[in-house]
């Protein structure tokens, strides 16, 4: 386990990023609501580079012997990267992931058949997780390639913080600074808040999973939504770097997972959801 001091520091420096940018009136509010998350930094890398297993955005697959690429409607699903789970396990200071083990990402890159995780399209999007099996590094598919990385990320951990998104009393300027001096610094993580421009995508997973759309759960049933279990398994920015070819511009993927089905190791029921600015 990585030193509590990393987090500390870490912690330190946002607390400073909040004091410096958002009005004294909601210092002690945003700081309150501050949780630890695993930042994956990135920087691009040939993919012939990354030893097979490690942790990266883009490029191909590392799988089980055997593995059959996802399908959804005739589609094969794109491929937006793994994770190596002994790699980050000194930065899951919470302990709520597995300690090693890979787990996979996929979502369907489709221009006529945008996923976004309503009900309808739960087979868009697919997480898996291997562990003890002899991988091979497999080429994604030339049908899986709509909106596709334009090069392989290598992923590096670190300790961060995320903050809650509060029902605060922002002026439109205010707003505007800190989002654009301290949201702006987070990126790529695992755990913590989702950052999101919308809708709360814990409340997108929680309308999902029980079959409703998007915001037809908010208005009448909104505490019994934010009490639910939901923990984001993985935040991607799509923007970063120039990341990802997209022409709805900069936007966010996430992947969410209740925490027993966490603990029981069953990525089967990962809810997915997408937003953009």
């Amino acid at each position: 386990m990585i030193s509590s001091e990393a987090y500390a520091q870490a912690r330190l420096e946002f607390e400073a990023l909040i004091r410096k940018h958002a009005p004294e009136r909601f210092h002690s509010q945003l700081i309150d609501s501050l949780l630890p998350t695993i930042g994956l930094s990135t920087a691009p890398c040939d993919d012939t580079q990354i030893p097979i297993g490690a942790s990266k955005f883009g490029g191909g697959a590392d799988v089980p012997i055997g593995f059959e690429w996802p399908v959804w409607k005739e589609k094969s699903l794109g491929f937006v990267g793994q994770i190596n789970l002994e790699e980050i396990a000194p930065f899951d200071i919470e302990q709520t992931l597995p300690q090693s083990g890979i787990l996979a990402f996929f979502v369907l890159f489709d221009e006529w058949n945008r996923i976004v995780g309503i009900p309808e399209q739960r087979e868009g999007w697919r997480v898996f997780f291997y562990e003890n099996h002899p991988l091979q590094r497999v080429e994604p598919p030339a049908d899986s390639h709509w909106i596709v990385p334009l090069y392989t990320q290598r992923i590096k951990s670190c300790a961060s913080w995320t903050i809650e998104d509060l029902d605060l009393d922002w002026s439109e300027e205010e707003w505007f600074n800190f989002e654009w001096e301290v949201l702006s610094q987070i990126k790529h993580q695992m755990g913590g808040h989702p950052l999101a421009p919308q809708l709360s995508p814990f409340i997108i997973a929680e309308n999902g999973s029980r079959g409703v759309n998007d915001f037809d759960l908010y208005q009448e049933n909104k505490e019994d939504i934010e009490s639910s279990e939901w923990k984001l398994l993985l935040q991607v920015d799509t923007d970063a770097e120039g990341f990802f070819e997209d022409i709805y511009g900069m936007g966010w993927f996430y992947f969410m997972i209740k925490g027993q089905d966490l603990k029981n190791l069953d990525f089967s029921k990962v809810w997915f959801n997408e937003q953009g600015t």
